[in-house]
């Protein structure tokens, strides 16, 4: 029983590290998507909008259904 509890406390804690740090609980997974998303933008804008716009949905998919980020709040 003290056992579980003292991973239930760590896993808790653990997560409001990285949401102090990323301001999600997700920690570095979002990073990593963030500078994905900075990637494609950098870099597809130079050549065309329609080349760039598959990768804008598949990070959108990403954020709303994969992750469940509520965005709005």
């Amino acid at each position: 029983m003290h056992k579980e509890h003292r991973s239930d406390w760590h896993k808790v804690k653990v997560e409001g590290e990285a949401e102090k740090r990323t301001g999600t609980r997700y920690g570095n997974k979002f990073e990593f998507f963030t500078l994905l998303f900075y990637f494609i933008f950098y870099y597809f804008t130079f050549f065309s909008i329609f080349l760039h716009l598959p990768f804008y949905f598949i990070l959108i998919y990403f954020v709303l259904f994969e992750y469940q980020l509520d965005i709005w709040t």
